[in-house]
């Protein structure tokens, strides 16, 4: 949540929803934990008050640098360690993942295709 938060600083319920989980009750689920350590925080839009609307705190802005940071160090770490041509296909791999993904329907709907193709 926080690395989607970062750079768009807020998102309603529906859009986080559409980039990670299948409907927005997950979501609700998903910030409690963020939002009960001050990293995140939602209000309610509308009457129904069923959308809600979260943002990044700048405690949470601060945690996920920190954390990126780490992690970027050991990435880059891991692929100056890898061959030339092993780089070149795991970046191929990673296009063909993006490619798959890219304008697909909600991940609860891919998983029910593949399932009925497979």
């Amino acid at each position: 949540m926080l690395f989607l938060l970062k750079d768009a600083g807020s998102l309603d319920s529906r859009r986080l929803s559409q980039r990670t989980l299948p409907d927005k009750v997950q979501v609700s689920r998903a910030a409690s934990r963020p939002e009960e350590k001050g990293l995140i925080t939602h209000s309610v839009l509308g009457p129904e008050r069923r959308l809600r609307n979260y943002a990044i705190t700048d405690a949470g802005r601060d945690l996920f640098s920190r954390a990126f940071g780490a992690v970027e160090t050991r990435a880059n770490q891991i692929l100056n360690a890898m061959s030339a041509a092993d780089r070149g296909a795991l970046a191929q791999g990673i296009a063909e993942v993006d490619r798959a993904g890219s304008g697909a329907a909600s991940p609860s709907s891919r998983l029910g295709q593949m399932q009925q193709t497979g």
